[in-house]
């Protein structure tokens, strides 16, 4: 497994912040199945990652995202090298998101709103 991109504490809590934002530089990126308090939404900038989060399981191509609910079990792994982000919401500003899990194309407004929020 890769170290996680936020502290543990910081994941599985729902204080603190409402939004963490992380950029990832890595190989290959293993993460079996874990779930947190906090809902997670993810992306590639480069690579291919099979994303397994409830039921459901998508590989996901570099132009897509993922929303990952509160609490839900999920798992993920890069075919090959990976670089990409992910925002940690706090599940008390999850409200308004989608309640199960779910993938979508990105704009670059999301991907340079996620990388100030990185900042």
């Amino acid at each position: 497994m890769t170290d996680p991109l936020i502290p543990l504490s910081l994941a599985s809590s729902d204080e603190g912040p409402a939004l963490f934002a992380v950029i990832s530089q890595s190989g290959v990126v293993r993460a079996p199945r874990h779930h947190h308090a906090r809902g997670q939404l993810l992306g590639a900038e480069h690579g291919l990652l099979t994303v397994d989060a409830g039921n459901c399981r998508w590989v996901v191509p570099a132009t897509h995202a993922v929303w990952i609910p509160p609490a839900l079990p999920h798992g993920l792994y890069s075919h090959g090298p990976y670089s990409g982000w992910s925002v940690y919401v706090a599940a008390s500003a999850c409200k308004e998101l989608p309640d199960k899990p779910c993938i979508f194309s990105f704009t670059g407004l999301l991907r340079e709103a996620v990388m100030r929020a990185a900042t």
